[in-house]
């Protein structure tokens, strides 16, 4: 501090209190240790998929009697989540929909997804959506040259043309998909 004062250097040395760092938030699984047999807690999904305020689980056989509440231990555990959901059934039907059963928050398959600077407005119940692609949806924006024409089949609700359209001045981009609901949002 000397050699700094004697420098010319002008500065102050205070005291600061600091309130103290809650402990970070549970996990659901954390949440779920107690209430559930180890047994059971081994069986728990290790992956949640978020699509704007919905998360969306797949839950297993041996925990069906037990979903409400790890709906709801989700819910609490993520606080940008609203609605709880869990995959009722596989991707079927020309529209590849999927239905789904309500855990907890809000009723509703209804969100606002972000993905890379783009909205996507979308009905889970109505649509086919994967957040699983997110890094593949840049890939091929990314790929794709200007002055090229890019069409998306099997569009859906438009993460590649959308995406596409956005990094690309000079590129034409057609998405093409059968269901109505997916064009329409």
């Amino acid at each position: 501090m000397k050699i700094l004062k004697d420098s010319g250097v002008n500065f102050a040395i205070t005291t600061s209190h600091f309130e103290e760092r809650k402990k970070h938030r549970e996990t659901f699984v954390e949440q779920l240790r107690g209430r559930l047999s180890q047994r059971l807690l081994a069986n728990l999904p290790r992956s949640i998929d978020f699509v704007g305020d919905l998360a969306v689980v797949e839950i297993p056989k041996e925990l069906q009697t037990h979903k409400k509440i790890i709906g709801e231990v989700i819910l609490r555990a993520n606080r940008n989540v609203h609605t709880v959901l869990s995959k009722a059934g596989a991707i079927n039907g020309t529209f590849r929909t999927r239905a789904f059963d309500f855990l907890a928050g809000e009723r509703t398959t209804k969100t606002l997804y972000k993905e890379h600077g783009c909205k996507y407005q979308l009905d889970l119940a109505r649509v086919y959506f994967s957040p699983r692609l997110s890094h593949e949806h840049k890939r091929v924006a990314s790929s794709v040259q200007e002055g090229e024409t890019a069409i998306d089949l099997f569009a859906g609700v438009g993460p590649f043309a959308i995406l596409i359209a956005k990094m690309h001045e000079k590129v034409t981009v057609y998405a093409i998909d059968a269901n109505p609901e997916a064009v329409s949002i």
